[in-house]
């Protein structure tokens, strides 16, 4: 059985400095969620620690801008390759959505 300790010196969790450490740190991450509920209590800590680290160089590296409602709708519709008329089913009506898409 691994130790605490063990699964401390295997991650070498710290600060993250560099693209390296931190595409380390996210598979680190990636492989303890893939245990599923097998995951033990000390890979659960470890797995929060590396969260936390994870989160803090992405608020840092990859900041997410300030953008309004329409942007963000525009955005997710250009990557999801849809159309003002997709989205009718979810307005109900065609003068809806066009308000709607168009920040209205």
């Amino acid at each position: 059985m691994v130790t605490d300790a063990e699964l401390i010196v295997d991650a070498l969790p710290k600060v993250i400095e560099t693209e390296t450490e931190y595409e380390r740190l996210l598979e680190k991450a990636k492989r303890l969620i893939d245990l599923g509920e097998d995951i033990s209590p000390a890979h659960e800590k470890l797995l929060d620690l590396l969260v936390f680290l994870i989160k803090k160089y992405e608020d840092v590296a990859y900041p997410i801008r300030e953008a309004s409602a329409q942007e963000v709708l525009l955005e997710l519709m250009a990557a999801r390759d849809l159309r003002q008329v997709d989205l009718l089913s979810v307005f109900g009506s065609k003068g809806i959505t066009s308000e709607v898409v168009n920040g209205k």
